[in-house]
């Protein structure tokens, strides 16, 4: 996968902040990415071969709670929107959300929009910039695993339903 942001700050205060940190699963100080404007700015995943993107996740970095991200939007193709998110409140460092986006076909690119972090969205004129320490994605391999994953996933629903009644 490779992966592209709008902008960055090219290694940051330790040296170590880059694009690619996003990819990398690590908690040491510099294992982030930090774009220093207050602008939306973008994260895009490109991929050499189709996929179907069913899932992904988001990881906060580890220093300054203003910094991540409060409202995203997923974009696909040319920059359709399939999914948007907001009221997104990271509790501790390192803490990761999960985000629904099924792309319900094989893309080349996903994109996701960072429309502001929490600093903008509680009225904080200097609110630092945006930071995440990881973009992880959850890719669905065939039809038949899809098809397998809603058979599972009913049956799951249906035993829950059963224990609850017994």
């Amino acid at each position: 996968m490779g992966s592209l942001a709008f902008r960055s700050v090219q290694g940051g205060c330790t040296g170590e902040e880059f694009t690619e940190n996003l990819k990398k699963d690590g908690d040491s100080q510099g294992s982030k990415w930090y774009d220093y404007e207050s602008s939306p700015k973008w994260i895009e995943a490109s991929f050499k071969t189709p996929v179907r993107v069913k899932f992904l996740q988001l990881k906060s970095a580890n220093d300054c709670q203003r910094r991540d991200p409060y409202e995203i939007t997923i974009q696909i193709g040319k920059l359709e929107q399939i999914a948007h998110f907001s009221y997104i409140i990271y509790n501790s460092r390192y803490e990761v959300k999960d985000f629904h986006v099924d792309t319900l076909e094989e893309i080349f690119c996903l994109r996701i929009r960072i429309h502001r972090n929490l600093g903008m969205a509680q009225g904080e004129v200097d609110q630092y910039g945006t930071q995440l320490a990881q973009v992880i994605l959850y890719l669905s391999k065939s039809k038949l695993e899809d098809y397998i994953n809603l058979v599972n996933l009913y049956i799951h629903n249906y035993f829950s339903k059963l224990l609850v009644i017994v």
